[in-house]
C-alpha cells in the first residue's frame, strides 16, 4: 500500500485479488513525541492459512513507532488467492496493550 488512493469509504469489501482496504487513523498530542503502536488485524473464522508454509495466522500483530499528530495508515492488500478469508475482518490499534481503535469490515 505504497500509493494509497482512498476510492470508497465502506465497510463491505469485495473478495477479490488486488483488492487494497484498511484505515487512516491520528495520535492526538504534540507533534515531535513518538509512541509505540501495535496495529492487530484479527481474521474471520479459523485464519488464514499459506499453502506454502502450512502455517496459519489467526491475527496479525504489527508493532510500530508513529507520531502523534501525524496521519497514519493501516490496511491490507489481497496479493494471493489463499489470503481472500469472507467474513468479518477487525483491524484493531492498541496502545500499552490498551485498544483505541477498532475497525470491523466484512468482505464478501
Amino acid at each position: 500500500m505504497d500509493e494509497i488512493r482512498w476510492v470508497e469509504r465502506t465497510d463491505q469489501i469485495p473478495a477479490k485479488l488486488g483488492v487494497s482496504f484498511g484505515v487512516e487513523y491520528i495520535i492526538r498530542g504534540n507533534p515531535s513525541h513518538s509512541i509505540d503502536v501495535v496495529e492487530v488485524i484479527i481474521f474471520p473464522g479459523t485464519g488464514l492459512t499459506n499453502p506454502e508454509t502450512g502455517k496459519t495466522l489467526k491475527e496479525s500483530p504489527y508493532p510500530i513507532k508513529v507520531y502523534k499528530g501525524e496521519g497514519n495508515t493501516f490496511g491490507y492488500t489481497f496479493d494471493e488467492p489463499w489470503e481472500i478469508a469472507k467474513g468479518e475482518w477487525i483491524y484493531q490499534i492498541k496502545i500499552d496493550s490498551s485498544l483505541v481503535l477498532e475497525k470491523r469490515f466484512v468482505i464478501q
